[in-house]
């Protein structure tokens, strides 16, 4: 998890990451550490998530894997955020979706984040 959590704008690599989370999903609750899944535990039945795209992304649906919990932590991805370059002068929104916790594959918070990891 540590290539996962330690790397920054893995769009591009986007299905490949989600081959690698789907691979068996049976054993998710060693992808989180003691803590993220006691939260990953406690989340309710059905969650809403957000995530900050380019509309672009929106409009094609064909999304990233990274969520998050907190809609203020997107607006930065989608609107301040400078180290995705591929995308930093094309329009961008937060999305929203609701889901239900079994759909999570996993929550991360090494970074503060809240980021859940969701794949259509």
């Amino acid at each position: 998890m540590d290539s996962y959590t330690g790397s920054y704008n893995l769009y591009c690599l986007n299905e490949e990451v989600k081959e690698a989370f789907l691979e068996d999903c049976s054993q998710r609750e060693y992808l989180m550490t003691k803590q993220e899944l006691k939260i990953y535990n406690s989340l309710p039945e059905n969650i809403t998530i957000y995530r900050g795209m380019t509309t672009e992304e929106l409009e094609s649906g064909d999304f990233g894997i990274s969520w998050t919990l907190s809609k203020e932590c997107d607006g930065f991805f989608a609107f301040k955020y400078g180290r995705n370059f591929s995308t930093e002068n094309k329009p961008k929104v937060v999305h929203q979706l609701e889901v239900k916790k079994v759909e999570i594959l996993a929550y991360f918070n090494e970074r503060n984040e809240q980021e859940v990891i969701y794949i259509q």
